[in-house]
């Protein structure tokens, strides 16, 4: 088995460390995902949360330059 865990990833100097730190940014998730339900409960009201059809279009909107994060898993990212 590997370690798994969820998280919000960017770019070094997006320099997140807390849910504060989500204000004003734009994160980009699969609809519907556990990502998604779970940042749904806890970002603040001032994050916004782009949702797409699935893991290649939400990681492609990131690459994109149209999110500023992406709320993905590890195992995902690392890929």
């Amino acid at each position: 088995y590997a370690p798994f865990y969820l998280a919000v990833f960017g770019p070094p100097e997006a320099s997140i460390k807390g849910l504060d730190d989500l204000k004003g940014k734009t994160i980009s998730v699969t609809r519907g995902a556990i990502e998604d339900i779970e940042l749904t409960a806890v970002a603040p009201k001032e994050a916004t949360i782009k949702r797409f059809e699935d893991n290649n279009s939400t990681i492609a909107a990131y690459l994109a330059g149209q999110t500023d994060l992406i709320a993905s898993g590890n195992v995902v990212m690392v890929a």
